[in-house]
């Protein structure tokens, strides 16, 4: 059953992404020439946005905004690629999944990511339908989830180091314990105990999956030297000043 506190904590989560996300103008969509279209450009600016709307989004939250400069950049640089479905999701209802490579940018997103992971990501969006009915839902798991000490477990040349460089990984942990029962109590008093129970068995399945495709992803970029432009740009945006 949610407490006085929880729906304090859901207010501010649902106020904070209106602010942050819900109402944040969109980059100019119109259509480049078509000899132009798969550059690189483009597709850095609208990652490089969505990231800055993310990091402001959880800015919002007082116990992320609270954290040393550090720790947050340390969040940041091991969490935001895997949230981006989540994001796509939240913003995303039952009859209209957001894919950002729709229409005009497909071609973009095929240069660099090629059709098979494009297919896997699409695949991922629709399967996670579970998360459509409600996006309350979305909007909670990317707070529980910036809150991990690493998203990034199947790449392989994480350095594991980082998770012991946070300045206390224990009050980490503890914030994102209120956030994950912050969700279930959510979830118990919607939709009861078995269906909440089988929500997180769902949450975990997804999210494992969600890893492994982002894994296909950062060794697509690792790979690929035409991509590092990419790589750079997005990490200088996780360095707090």
């Amino acid at each position: 059953m949610l407490t006085e506190m929880d729906r304090s904590l859901l207010t501010n989560i649902l106020s904070s992404y209106d602010k942050t996300i819900k109402n944040a103008k969109c980059l100019n969509n119109t259509v480049v020439p078509h000899k132009s279209r798969v550059k690189l450009q483009k597709y850095i600016d609208e990652r490089c946005n969505t990231f800055s709307l993310l990091i402001d989004y959880f800015e919002h939250i007082p116990e992320f905004h609270q954290l040393n400069i550090n720790d947050k950049s340390l969040l940041n640089r091991r969490n935001l690629v895997h949230l981006l479905s989540i994001h796509l999701l939240a913003k995303s209802t039952v009859n209209n999944i957001v894919h950002p490579w729709d229409k005009s940018e497909y071609l973009v997103y095929d240069y660099v990511y090629g059709t098979a992971l494009l297919n896997k990501m699409d695949t991922f969006l629709k399967s996670s339908d579970i998360l459509l009915h409600d996006s309350i839902i979305a909007k909670l798991l990317l707070i529980v989830l910036v809150f991990s000490t690493s998203l990034l477990t199947t790449f392989t040349q994480t350095n594991l180091s980082m998770i012991n460089a946070y300045s206390n990984s224990i009050h980490i942990f503890q914030i994102q314990n209120i956030y994950t029962e912050l969700l279930w109590n959510y979830l118990y008093d919607r939709l009861g105990e078995y269906q909440t129970v089988y929500m997180f068995s769902t949450f975990i399945n997804r999210c494992l999956h969600m890893q492994n495709i982002q894994f296909e992803i950062d060794q697509n970029f690792s790979q690929r030297n035409d991509l590092c432009q990419v790589v750079y740009a997005s990490q200088t945006l996780f360095d707090f000043k």
